[in-house]
């Protein structure tokens, strides 16, 4: 979702409401010891203006080179729900007023959420594996770029 660099005086609140696990997939029988592992992470934000909630999805794949299948894939989704959204969107100019846009600083906090939230939960699903000691890096989230 397209962000907005217009910072008005109206706030947003937020607050992070669920967090879901779509599908985690594992192939421990790649595991080489002395591979480097890479990680590919994509983020997609949905808006969802029946109940004022941003979805921020984040895919994770985790593997030694981008030609062999992954190792790890995680794909989760966290919603946050969004007070002062619908205030602050009104306050833009006409030609800003698209829902699910949002302030370029709260996007990239929504991001580093995400993606913070998501480490963890990858963390949690290594556990007792072969894997277990593959962690996703830190991540600047404002270099997630909206798609064009």
């Amino acid at each position: 979702m397209d962000n907005m660099a217009d910072e008005s005086a109206v706030t947003i609140g937020f607050q992070i409401k669920e967090i879901r696990v779509s599908s985690f997939t594992i192939n421990e029988s790649l595991m080489n010891e002395d591979a480097e592992i890479g990680f590919g992470i994509l983020l997609q934000h949905l808006f969802d203006s029946e109940h004022n909630e941003q979805i921020v999805q984040v895919e994770i794949e985790a593997g030694t080179s981008p030609e062999q299948a992954p190792m790890v894939v995680l794909h989760s989704a966290c919603h946050y729900h969004l007070t002062g959204y619908q205030d602050w969107l009104q306050s833009q100019p006409e030609e800003h007023r698209i829902p699910g846009i949002l302030p370029s600083g709260l996007a990239t906090a929504l991001n580093s959420i995400s993606i913070s939230t998501t480490r963890g939960v990858l963390f949690e699903r290594l556990r007792g594996t072969s894997l277990q000691n593959v962690v996703l890096p830190i991540v600047d989230p404002s270099a997630f770029q909206p798609a064009g």
